[in-house]
């Protein structure tokens, strides 16, 4: 019944026989895996208005599974689902914002809308009702702290740079003194006595040197799109902002 409902295009059908597919589900299917019939099914069934195939060839997409790997156009086609109410979409939407356009504020944004909306109401029946699961609120709980910690980092880098200017207010300076002290996840490597340059932040401790290096790139690039002459014109919000947290 359902290759009748997929050869009379019903585009729920095809999702359905896409995913299965895409899972390898033989005994359902009698057909091996087959990522690339998975991503054609989901890519007809998306034209004919069905939103989760949207989200599925977008998976796909992201992955490199059947289709070549493209995360712009996996990321338009998440948008879409979201649009059309797959709610779950803002999880994967906030990873290609966090690690592929390395945009803090739009993955705040997404990981706020699962972790931040939903603990008002964490009942099975609310979390159904948008189509995701306990897991993927502490998912998305987790990948907020995650982007906590980078934005602070930016923030801690920035804020160095303008007292190596020394565009940097007596405030600021003594709260800057006391983060060191904090021995949280920004620690300079400009200590005397060591072969460091004054681009080189130890800006992630306490973690692997894959997943260090990878944040400090991230964080050097961040602090490279805007100048020191720019963070300095900031610098009356900036101090406002850091003698009051």
């Amino acid at each position: 019944y359902l290759r009748v409902a997929v050869a009379a295009g019903d585009a729920d059908a095809m999702n359905a026989l896409g995913s299965m597919l895409l899972r390898g589900d033989e005994k359902a299917t009698g057909e091996p895996r087959d990522f690339q019939a998975a991503a054609r099914l989901f890519a007809e069934a998306g034209a004919r208005g069905c939103a989760a195939a949207d989200y599925n060839l977008a998976a796909c997409l992201e992955a490199g599974a059947g289709v070549e790997k493209d995360a712009g156009k996996a990321k338009s086609l998440f948008r879409r689902a979201l649009s059309l109410g797959v709610f779950r979409a803002h999880l994967p939407l906030g990873y290609l914002a966090l690690h592929h356009d390395e945009d803090l504020g739009a993955a705040a944004r997404h990981f706020s809308a699962v972790s931040g909306d939903v603990p008002g109401d964490v009942s099975a029946k609310r979390l159904e009702s948008l189509g995701i699961g306990e897991g993927d609120v502490a998912e998305a709980t987790f990948c907020l702290a995650d982007v906590s910690e980078r934005a602070a980092d930016v923030g801690l880098a920035r804020l160095e740079r303008l007292r190596a200017s020394g565009a940097v207010a007596e405030t600021l300076e003594r709260r800057l003194e006391a983060l060191r002290d904090d021995g949280g996840a920004f620690e300079s490597q400009k200590r005397e006595g060591e072969n460091a340059t004054d681009d080189a932040l130890d800006l992630s401790v306490h973690r692997d040197a894959e997943e260090t290096a990878a944040r400090r790139d991230a964080t050097l690039r961040a602090v490279a799109a805007s100048s020191a002459e720019q963070d300095a014109n900031a610098a009356g919000d900036l101090v406002r902002h850091v003698a009051t947290a």
